[in-house]
């Protein structure tokens, strides 16, 4: 009797369901893990020609497919910015560096002791190398090449204060150790080329009550009397002194600075050129713009500061961007650009091959990688200090146990049945 191989294809069947229903309960809880259904399709086998063939009886059930659903899973944050998940379509690229490339939802990554993110399985994470201009250099292995940031000395400084224009003018002898001596000091921070902190401090003296005009001087480190400009005797050249500061007093406004006029008032003021300041390099120059500075009726204070230099910094830390941008966070405040994650997608996902450790490598169903960066084309974006989780419904899984386990036990009777009506057969 052929219903008994029609038995035995639906206990197959059944049985096969079993196996893909139980490996989705058992990863539900695996990072970037795909659920998996089992596809049936009827077997219909007929040597009659023409007519009457409709009248032949199946031959049974076999397993057409074990199809993927590569539908998102639930995000997960977490406190580990090496952790990233794919906010939409696209998986992320792995190299074994033998030359075998994977695909993968998981993104748990790590820093290896060379600087290499790389996965679980040690496998490395590619993306986008940049070069000096940020453009994205070819697909490579990404890693933190730069363990420390070396210190920049201070070349800029940016530097706008309100003068109080009610003060008294000073009337004694210009002192630098004598704050009665001046009308208003303040001080910045700059770095040298070795990254050592120092102190610049600027004093202002009013040259007249009313007039507008003060002299300001420059210290190092409080003492060491700076060049900022001051011409010397012979006029062709400059030394260490004060130069000239003028306000409008009909506004307040900056007028003019070293007897350069502002081209338009309260606009972008002449820049001040600090030499000397630089222990380490002497040819370093600082570049100082005192643009918003003002003298009107009100408490004498420092309305912005900013300078450009900064100390030697060590590695503390690696972040993601939304479009995939990797930063290196240092200790002296810097952040530096080190690349950009691949994210690939295919034409037909369902064609991928599985390969295990949650990944997946390219087929001829699936077509080859079209690799982007994240939010390019259609691929999704990047969340760092976030995990995808499996997208396998736990509920809708039990449903299937329970329906798998019936079919089994339903081509088991079918098989007890056939056996009856032989054992019957052979009573006669």
């Amino acid at each position: 009797m052929a219903g008994f191989n029609t038995a035995i294809t639906g206990l197959k069947a059944a049985s096969t369901d079993l196996d893909v229903t139980g490996n989705n309960i058992a990863n539900s809880s695996t990072v970037g893990f795909k659920a998996s259904r089992t596809e049936f399709a009827d077997i219909y086998a007929s040597t009659v020609v023409g007519a009457g063939s409709s009248n032949i009886a199946g031959s049974g059930v076999t397993v057409s497919d074990i199809a993927q659903d590569f539908s998102a899973g639930t995000t997960e944050f977490t406190n580990n910015n090496l952790d990233l998940a794919i906010n939409g379509a696209g998986f992320f690229q792995l190299n074994d560096g033998q030359g075998s490339v994977t695909y993968t939802r998981a993104g748990a990554f790590e820093l290896d002791r060379d600087g290499n993110i790389i996965s679980k399985t040690g496998s490395y994470l590619q993306g986008y190398g940049l070069d000096e201009q940020g453009a994205l250099l070819p697909i490579g292995n990404l890693a933190v090449t730069e363990k420390e940031s070396p210190p920049k000395p201070t070349e800029n400084m940016d530097l706008a204060f309100n003068i109080d224009t009610g003060a008294v003018a000073p009337t004694l002898a210009y002192d630098p150790d004598d704050p009665a001596t001046y009308s208003y000091s303040t001080t910045m921070r700059t770095f040298d080329s070795l990254g050592n902190e120092h102190t610049i401090k600027l004093n202002l003296v009013e040259q007249g009550e009313g007039t507008g005009l003060y002299d300001m001087y420059a210290y190092l480190n409080g003492t060491q009397l700076l060049d900022i400009g001051k011409l010397d005797t012979a006029g062709t050249g400059t030394e260490p002194g004060p130069i000239e500061v003028q306000f409008d007093t009909t506004n307040g406004l900056l007028s003019s600075i070293n007897g350069n006029v502002l081209t338009v008032p309260g606009g972008d003021a002449p820049k001040i050129t600090i030499l000397g300041a630089d222990l380490a390099n002497p040819a370093t120059e600082i570049e100082l713009d005192l643009t918003n500075t003002t003298q009107f009726a009100s408490a004498s204070i420092v309305k912005s500061q900013d300078q450009d230099g900064y100390t030697k910094g060590d590695l503390i830390g690696v972040s993601f961007g939304n479009n995939g941008e990797m930063v290196a966070s240092f200790s002296n405040g810097q952040n530096q650009s080190l690349g950009v994650v691949a994210i690939s997608t295919f034409a037909n996902e369902s064609g991928l091959q599985p390969s295990g450790d949650t990944e997946w490598t390219a087929t001829l169903d699936s077509g080859a990688a079209i690799t982007n960066p994240p939010g390019a084309g259609l691929n999704g974006t990047l969340r760092s200090a976030a995990l995808e989780q499996s997208n396998v419904d736990l509920s809708a899984e039990l449903v299937r146990l329970i329906e798998a386990q019936r079919n089994f036990q339903a081509n088991s009777k079918t098989l007890e049945t056939l056996n009856t009506v032989t054992q019957t057969i052979l009573q006669i």
